[in-house]
């Protein structure tokens, strides 16, 4: 039979679910370095006379009639303004680790979460030593 490739990755996302995963919230600096990044090539565009284009200068913008509560705004990096209400607040979908579900903050790593490990065998605490950001499961232990 013939297999999707939906299929596919929906099977590994449940074997990928079914693994002991710590979640690490250590990739902010990543997006950083990546914008950082991103500037100086920027730069070194201006630099070397590549003329800067307004990409908005051929648009018009539409009349834009916001309803009560709210009014046009103009964003950096967008042609024209939206309507905005500035009391809608919207909460983001995802926030990372917080300790909201039992999760810890590791107390050898900046930026690193510890779950429950759910583990039978021997555990093995993380230091400063022994290169562990969150504890360890080792191997089962026998009941034989």
């Amino acid at each position: 039979a013939h297999r999707t490739p939906e299929a596919d990755v929906a099977d590994e996302v449940a074997e990928d679910r079914k693994q002991n995963i710590h979640i690490h919230d250590g990739f902010e600096h990543l997006e950083k370095k990546d914008a950082d990044d991103v500037k100086r090539s920027r730069s070194m565009l201006q630099l070397r006379g590549a003329p800067i284009v307004d990409h908005c200068a051929s648009i018009t913008c539409g009349a834009l009639a916001c309803p009560g509560g709210f009014t046009p705004q103009k964003f950096k990096g967008h042609c024209c303004s939206y309507c905005v209400n500035p009391n809608v607040v919207i909460e983001p979908e995802v926030t990372g680790a917080t300790g909201k579900h039992g999760g810890e903050a590791s107390a050898t790593c900046p930026n690193v979460w510890c779950f429950p490990t759910l583990c039978s065998g021997t555990l093995t605490a993380a230091t400063t030593t022994n290169g562990l950001c969150c504890p360890k499961c080792g191997a089962q232990e026998s009941t034989a």
